[in-house]
Formats: C-alpha cells, sequence, structure tokens
C-alpha cells in the first residue's frame, strides 16, 4: 500500500486492567556499540526493506558474524559490527576525481540510500553518503552499509555474482575483505581464515535462529525431468528444514504434497507429530516420474493442506479430498474423520484434527468469531515449466495469506517462479544450478520462513499460543479511509511482549515503533491514529507517542515471555478502547474501563477461558 507521506502517526495507551502502557520507539540500528543477533537482523531488514541492494544469498549477516560474532569479539582490523577498515571505507567514498569507473558504479547506490524512506539517519534526516565519517561506522547500520557498499563495488569489478555456497562466500571474504592490502598471507593462514568465517557463520546461525510456530506446506515435483537423484536431495533439503524447527504439540507442523501428473498429498498437518517421524515421512515419499502439473498441486496445497477456499480462510473447503498416501510413521498415519464438523483454528484439514483449538464457542453475543492464528509458508521445489496454468493457483495462495517461496532449479522458467513466489521476488524466489547445490539455500529459506507474518484482517479477532522465546508475525492493513485503529491485546496465560512498526516487518526489541508489556491475566488498548494530533481530541493529545510515517500495514511480533503463552489480540478501525476522564492506572479508570468491554473482546476472553 502506498506510503502515507504528511501524516503524523501517533499511538496512545489506555489501559483496562492494568498500569503497563506503551514503550516508546526502540532502534538499536544506531546505537554506537550495540551488538548481538537482534541487532544485525534488525540491520538486515531495514537494508533489506530500502531495495538499495541486490540480493546477497545472506552475506552480509555472514560478514557480521565473521567479523565480530555480531558485535560481541571487538575486531581492531575495523570499525562496528562489520568491522570495516578505512581501506574499505575510503573505497566506497571515491568520487570522479579519484576513481570514475568506481564512482560510476557506487553513484546509484549512494542516491538511492539518500533517497530511501527506511534508509535515515537518527534524525530522520537523509544520508548523505558522502558526508560520513570512518567515525560513524561504530553506529551499526552505517558499519552495514559501508560494508555492503564495498561488496557491491568488489562483485562489480570482477563481473561476478554473490556465491550462495558457504565456502565460496567464505573464500570471498578472506581474500577480499581480510586481505584487502598488500600483505601477502600463507595458504595455511588463508584456510584457517575461511574456517573461522564457516565456524562462527554455524554457530550463529543456530544461536539466531528465529523460532515461530508454523504451519509449513512443501510442494515437490517428481516429473521425469527431475530424475531420482534429484527427487531424493529436494526430500533432503525439506527434511532438514522441517527438523530445524520446533514439532509437535503446540509447535509447528509439516506437509508434504508431491507431484508429477497427478498431486498426491502425502502426510498432511498433525499435532504429535515429530522430527524424526516427518524427516521419515517425507524421504519415503515414492518416485513417479510423468508429467509437470505444477498448478494442480498448488491447488492441493490451497484447498486440501490448508484447508482454505474464497469465502472462508479459516476452515477447510467441503471439496473432495485428494488421493492420500499413508505413510509407514507411526505419526503421520491418516487418522479417520471425526463425526460432525470440528471447527479448524489453524488451517490444515479436518482429517488431522489438533487436540489444541478450541472445538466449541462459548455462549455469547454472536459477532466475529476469534480464529486461531499461525503463519502459513509454502515451499515450492521444481526444474521445469508447469504443463498448467500457474497463474490462477498462485494468486488464490497469495490472496489467502499463504507465504510461497519459489525454488526453480536448472532450466526452470523464470516467470512461471515469479508468478508462484510471494512478493518481493528477492526474498522468495531462488535459482540454483542444479539438486547438488539445493542445499546452500537451507539456512536461507528456513530463516524467512520462520519471518513470514501471518496476515490479519481488520475487525478479526484472533487466539495463539506460543513457547518461550516465539513469535509470531502479523500483518494488518490498514486502508486510507481508516486514520484511526484500535490494537486489543489480552494474555490469558504467561506473559508476553508485542512489538509495532508501520515502517518494518519483524519489529523486535531493537527495532520498534512502539512496544506493549502484556501480563498475564491483563488487557491493554492501543489507539493508533494517522490523524493530526490537533483532530484527536484531548484524550489522544495528553498521551501519545509519536512515530513515523507508514505503509499502510501494522507489523506486529508477539513474542512468548513464559514457557507457556496464550495470547489474543484484534485490531478494529475507529478509536473502539473504552474512555474515562481518569487519570490512566487508577481505580476509578480501570472500573470504567471494565464496565466499558465491547462484545467482541468479551468474545475473546470467553474464548481464551477455554482454550
Amino acid at each position: 500500500m502506498a506510503t502515507r507521506i504528511g501524516f503524523l502517526v501517533t499511538t496512545t495507551l489506555l489501559m483496562m486492567t492494568s498500569m503497563f502502557g506503551l514503550s516508546t520507539a526502540a532502534d538499536a540500528t544506531f546505537e554506537v556499540e550495540a551488538e548481538g543477533c537482534k541487532v544485525v537482523d534488525s540491520v538486515i531488514t531495514k537494508v533489506s526493506a530500502a531495495n538499495v541492494f541486490t540480493e546477497d544469498n545472506g552475506f552480509l549477516r555472514r560478514i557480521a558474524y565473521a567479523e565480530t560474532a555480531a558485535g560481541r569479539i571487538p575486531n581492531p582490523r575495523g570499525n562496528g559490527i562489520w568491522a570495516v577498515s578505512n581501506f574499505m571505507f575510503m573505497a566506497t567514498q571515491v568520487t570522479n576525481e579519484t576513481s570514475e569507473a568506481d564512482s560510476r558504479l557506487l553513484r546509484p547506490l549512494r542516491e538511492r540510500i539518500a533517497e530511501s524512506a527506511q534508509l535515515r539517519d537518527a534524525n530522520n534526516e537523509a544520508i548523505r553518503w558522502e558526508d560520513v565519517t570512518f567515525q560513524q561506522l561504530e553506529i551499526p547500520l552505517y558499519s552495514a552499509l559501508a560494508s555492503r557498499l564495498f561488496l557491491h563495488l568488489l562483485v562489480s569489478r570482477m563481473n561476478t555474482e554473490i556465491a550462495m555456497r558457504l565456502d565460496r562466500q567464505a573464500e570471498f571474504w578472506s581474500r577480499n575483505f581480510v586481505n584487502n592490502s598488500t600483505t601477502q598471507y600463507t595458504a595455511v593462514e588463508e584456510a584457517r581464515r575461511q574456517q573461522v568465517f564457516i565456524n562462527r557463520t554455524r554457530e550463529l546461525d543456530d544461536e539466531c535462529a528465529c523460532e515461530a510456530r508454523l504451519d509449513m506446506a512443501f510442494v515437490i515435483d517428481m516429473s521425469g525431468s527431475v530424475r531420482l537423484g534429484g527427487f531424493r536431495a529436494a526430500k533432503d533439503f525439506a527434511a532438514n528444514i522441517a527438523t530445524s524447527f520446533r514439532l509437535g504439540q503446540n509447535a509447528s507442523r509439516i506437509a508434504l504434497v508431491t507431484y508429477s501428473t497427478f498431486p498426491v498429498l502425502n502426510f498432511n498437518f498433525h499435532a504429535s507429530q515429530t522430527p524424526e517421524g516427518v524427516a521419515s515421512a517425507i524421504r519415503a515419499a515414492p518416485y513417479v516420474a510423468k508429467k509437470t502439473m505444477t498448478a494442480a498441486a498448488l491447488r492441493v496445497m490451497v484447498r486440501d493442506v490448508f484447508g482454505l477456499n474464497r469465502t472462508n480462510n479459516s476452515t477447510p473447503s467441503p471439496t473432495t479430498p485428494p488421493t492420500t498416501r499413508a505413510t509407514t510413521t507411526a505419526s503421520m498415519t491418516t487418522e479417520p474423520r471425526p463425526a460432525g464438523r470440528v471447527p479448524d483454528f489453524g488451517g490444515g484439514n479436518n482429517e488431522f484434527p489438533d487436540p489444541d483449538p478450541v472445538t466449541t464457542l462459548p455462549p455469547v453475543p454472536p459477532t466475529v468469531a476469534p480464529i486461531q492464528i499461525r503463519t502459513r509458508v509454502g515451499v515450492v521445489i521444481t526444474d521445469g515449466k508447469a504443463q498448467d496454468d500457474v497463474g490462477p493457483p498462485s494468486s488464490l495462495a497469495h490472496d489467502l495469506g499463504i507465504t510461497l517461496f519459489a525454488i526453480g532449479v536448472g532450466r526452470s522458467d523464470p516467470q512461471e517462479l515469479r508468478v508462484i513466489a510471494s512478493d518481493p521476488d528477492r526474498a522468495h524466489l531462488y535459482y540454483v544450478g542444479d539438486y547438488s547445490v539445493i542445499e546452500n539455500i537451507r539456512t536461507s529459506i528456513r530463516q524467512r520462513s520462520c519471518l513470514a507474518s501471518a496476515p490479519l484482517d481488520l475487525g478479526q479477532p484472533v487466539i495463539g499460543s506460543l513457547g518461550g522465546d516465539e513469535t509470531q508475525f502479523v500483518a494488518v492493513p490498514i486502508p486510507a479511509d481508516a486514520p484511526t485503529v484500535t490494537l486489543t491485546l489480552t494474555a490469558s496465560e504467561g506473559d508476553v511482549d508485542v512489538f509495532g512498526s508501520f515502517q518494518f516487518p519483524n519489529p523486535s526489541s531493537a527495532l520498534n515503533e512502539f512496544r506493549a508489556e502484556v501480563k498475564q491475566g491483563q488487557t491493554q488498548h492501543h489507539v493508533l491514529s494517522t490523524a493530526p494530533a490537533a483532530d484527536q481530541g484531548q484524550r489522544r493529545r495528553r498521551d501519545t507517542i509519536n512515530m513515523a510515517p507508514g505503509s499502510g500495514t501494522l507489523y506486529l511480533s508477539v513474542v512468548g515471555k513464559t514457557p507457556s503463552n496464550r495470547f489474543a489480540l484484534q485490531v478494529q478501525q475507529g478509536d473502539v478502547a473504552p474512555t474515562t476522564a481518569s487519570p490512566v492506572g487508577s481505580a476509578s479508570a480501570q472500573q470504567a474501563s471494565i464496565s466499558l468491554v465491547s462484545i467482541s473482546l468479551a468474545l475473546i476472553v470467553g474464548v481464551l477461558a477455554q482454550y
């Protein structure tokens, strides 16, 4: 949605049962000597959102890991988390007078940085790279930009591309980032540095891995051109990604569709999945080498795996399911459909009912029924051009909030992959030369799947559960004619932190425009307004936090703070928060707020009592 320029975005907290409110914005990307995974992730989020650079295959993140272990280990060779040396920095500051060729390579990028709404300085002014000093590289965002500009310069000079393979990135880094002076290193020293890059990357990939609860479906091509070896490599790839998530009761769930002439739903989501069972079931999928009917497989994924259709994106479509092959793994065996209709609150068809979701709604006035929120991800792997039209099922999947990754192998059709992949292509579309190197993109797919947001319609109440440090990302489109919305948050079990932003997906403790800490048993109301402060009334002017203009989408991250957490949230159009003239937090204010709970909020609380 187009950026709204000229509006002041403000937020006000009105509370119902507690004295906890919103914290002001946090942006660790400007904090000198800030360190850690979340800081690196926040910087990468900003740089990616700005769309200044081409895809780097995770190289920029890995450089931060290798140079300083995400800022935790000082590196005297350079400045900041990315340890940019003075030699590297001066190369990014080149002018026509010093090197016309290099200046021509960098000028468009420096102009885009200055024009970017996402890349602003601490005073919200444009970053003019020619005015940046070497000392400012202690600021994480500036250190990353210098490193990325230098990387672009090197790749452009060499007329090459950024490698996907970890060992090739290690070699490039060692030879061009570490050894960027006249100093000569022995082969042994070179090998040792490359191993440092690989070891730190692997350690921090594990330590910094995002934890979320996903419904993830793999859609794997097994047509004749794939060959048995390629099909096995694709299944190993899927198994390795699937088992990197927490699986089972109250965790992520996996499904597998394979296809050639006909799609086969090998297994669907189930609450009792285990990593061993899922890996075994994926690898046991048989190979049937025939045609490439990708669209048919996508329709099965949408309709029978996620159980969605255009008119209802929370319950399964009552269409006939595809042929299903029961696996040999006990946890994956198809269960009989129970008598009666079991409401589905998480996606997935009802042949695999979860014991967790609410199966009956409480006796409350009929408004909008809450649904359980889950992030839906599809990973499509194909090596050729489909023999059917992938456009309609891909569009349907996008419209229904499924994040689709398209992985093309060998001579796959680029245009077709772009149709399948979610926007933006740079984050959801991958090419690999052959199946032998598909493992090189596993970490990237895993990370980006985890960061996918669950779409939430304005007015739809949702409930969810999280383990400790697990995150649920949410994206709420805010229409241009809705200058004010109310965010309602409830924690029925455990504590949750909620981070919000109108600018950046995946807000966190290191990068957000507001933060709410919701303790067990609390309900909070947050009024977010794009209206000028003068139009917000006395209450809005009294307690506001200024925020930057946004994109028309409210991004939220809900983080579990205790081992078991259950929450509810709803974003409604208008200011529907309870009003009171008493000071926020006073006994009379709390009593007045409690007496003015809306019917929709009562519905959420009623469901949570049974959830």
